[in-house]
């Protein structure tokens, strides 16, 4: 499977899970249910735990580049997206910011459209140039 498939199935399990607190007991089953298997579910399994584990600074993260909105007013999509590619540029390696920041935005377009993806697109450069880039 495709690392893009793989991140727009561990988006959607990122996105359920903020209707299912409990889902980290569950967590093989949505793998299993969105097809991840072998070593796609490991990097998806790491990269969902991973973010709700960080869930806290991530978020703090987002409302601190929000400019005249706040987070309640977020989309649950848009906070999922937005989650999803923030760990990936702060704690993943093997991918590159840039690629996480267009994959960010492919997925919100297509999960909300046009606007959330000017919108991710947004606040996703303010924090890399900000916060990430001269790390």
């Amino acid at each position: 499977m495709k690392r893009s498939e793989i991140r727009e199935r561990t988006f959607i399990i990122l996105f359920q899970r903020d209707f299912n607190y409990e889902f980290t007991q569950d967590i093989d089953y949505y793998l299993q249910r969105e097809g991840l298997k072998d070593a796609d579910a490991v990097y998806a399994k790491k990269t969902i735990l991973g973010t709700v584990e960080r869930l806290e600074e991530i978020d703090k993260l987002i409302s601190k580049y929000l400019v005249n909105w706040s987070f309640d007013r977020l989309s649950k999509t848009d906070i999922s997206v937005l989650r999803l590619a923030i760990y990936e540029m702060l704690y993943s390696q093997d991918v590159p910011d840039k690629v996480a920041i267009n994959e960010a935005i492919e997925l919100a377009k297509k999960y909300n459209g046009d606007v959330a993806g000017v919108f991710v697109n947004g606040l996703l450069d303010n924090i890399y140039k900000n916060e990430i880039k001269h790390k």
